[in-house]
């Protein structure tokens, strides 16, 4: 019983491990995919900025 038991936690443990590991690869995509998106956004309103300045200045 007590091998038994053993066996069962043990593997318990894996699989804790196994979501705690998934979980961090599923948040680093998400920041991934967001911080991609900020920079896509920032470089669109950059690129806004300075194609009205230089129409200002023409």
């Amino acid at each position: 019983m007590a091998s038994l038991l053993a066996r069962v936690l043990t593997q318990q443990a894996r699989d804790l491990a196994e979501i705690r590991r998934a979980g961090e690869v599923s948040f680093r995509a998400w920041v991934s995919r967001f911080t991609d998106a900020v920079a896509g956004s920032l470089g669109a309103m950059a690129g806004r900025v300075v194609g009205s300045l230089l129409r200002a200045l023409d």
